[in-house]
């Protein structure tokens, strides 16, 4: 019932019970000039909730396109705009507003509507890490059509190294098929093949598969890289700061070949091969871990020393200079996860080349509702 409608002598009274609309009829009667009858719409307007939704993280991004409705269905939802904020027309008495974005926590608010009303809401993230891993995350962060900063390989004869081999799970020396490989904009970087492999020939054919993925990599993991090691079998990719290696057993290497997502795994150890001794550990990194408060994946929050700046640096990545290979749910995922460790990132000024940042920096898209 939108309004009720009382009569005293020739007044009608209205009453306002809800918003809405109501169509009114009144009919009299005089004996001497017979009967009349008068309709009329009315509307009630109602009041208007409006307000700002909001993270309440530190550099936490503005929350746009995040979902805010009355009453329990979300099939009518209003966004949020561009600056976070929403507005509730015509409403009236108890109001149940409610509130969901992908990667937080739901929050339903009961208020009594009497007047118009600001009301921010806060969104706290869920805390789960969204991926499992996020070498994982997409094969489109990195493409094989991308240009390469390998410059030449020469061979450089037969050495005995200390190499790590994970079958044996430690250091020994082997006289491997060693290579000089060029990058442009970095150094040298060695390539140092185990002699298993029983040729030359078939040792430079195993180094063409992992030379010029590596070349993909930005300037800022290969510059500090000094050698690059290949073994057979079945066991994980590896990147060791203290040393500033990569290695690569061929079985695991080969899957990630076939999965499109060769690159991305080498970025992750090139992280840990070339970033970590300076970053990994620092103050600021711990403080942005801090006030993030959620791990981009679930393997960086198993292992948050070890494993979150390698777990992360890829997303960053992604999200900052490749933004069109994310799809809009995926660059959401990342900025509303790790704000803080991105602000890090940015302020370090690493030679990301080739690749350059958009012109425009990539705008959080929308919500996922």
């Amino acid at each position: 019932e939108v309004v009720t409608v009382s009569v005293s002598g020739s007044a009608v009274e209205l009453t306002a019970m809800r918003p809405g609309l109501a169509a009114i009829s009144v009919s009299a009667h005089d004996p001497r000039n017979g009967s009349a009858t008068a309709s009329f719409a009315v509307t009630v307007e109602g009041f208007t909730v409006s307000g700002k939704v909001s993270d309440p993280r530190k550099r936490a991004p503005v929350l746009s396109g995040v979902s805010v409705w009355t009453g329990g269905s979300q099939e009518e939802a209003t966004p949020t705009g561009a600056d976070g904020r929403y507005r509730l027309p015509h409403l009236w008495g108890t109001v149940f507003v409610s509130v969901a974005a992908s990667g937080y926590v739901p929050q339903t608010v009961k208020i009594e509507v009497g007047a118009d009303l600001t009301l921010d809401l806060v969104l706290e993230h869920s805390g789960i890490p969204p991926y499992g891993g996020s070498v994982f995350m997409t094969p489109r962060m990195i493409e094989p059509s991308d240009s390469t900063l390998l410059q030449a390989v020469t061979f450089a004869g037969r050495a005995r190294r200390t190499v790590f081999d994970r079958r044996v799970g430690s250091f020994r020396r082997v006289n491997v098929f060693l290579f000089k490989a060029d990058y442009a904009g970095a150094r040298v970087v060695d390539f140092e093949v185990n002699p298993e492999f029983g040729s030359r020939d078939a040792a430079r054919a195993e180094l063409d598969r992992y030379a010029a993925p590596l070349g993909r990599l930005p300037v800022v993991l290969l510059s500090g890289l000094r050698d690059f090691e290949i073994h057979g079998g079945d066991r994980s990719l590896g990147g060791n700061g203290s040393i500033r290696h990569i290695l690569v057993h061929t079985g695991r290497g080969e899957r990630y070949i076939r999965a499109g997502l060769l690159e991305e795994a080498l970025m992750h150890e090139g992280v840990h091969a070339g970033l970590d001794a300076a970053h990994r550990g620092s103050a600021g990194w711990r403080e942005a871990q801090r006030d993030d408060g959620v791990f981009i994946s679930e393997y960086a929050r198993a292992h948050p020393r070890r494993e979150d700046l390698a777990e992360s640096f890829g997303p960053w990545f992604a999200l900052r200079y490749v933004p069109d290979r994310l799809t809009a749910a995926e660059q959401w995922t990342i900025a509303t996860t790790m704000p803080n460790r991105l602000a890090y990132l940015d302020r370090q000024g690493f030679d990301i080349s080739p690749y350059t940042a958009p012109v425009a920096a990539a705008v959080l898209p929308e919500a996922q509702r």
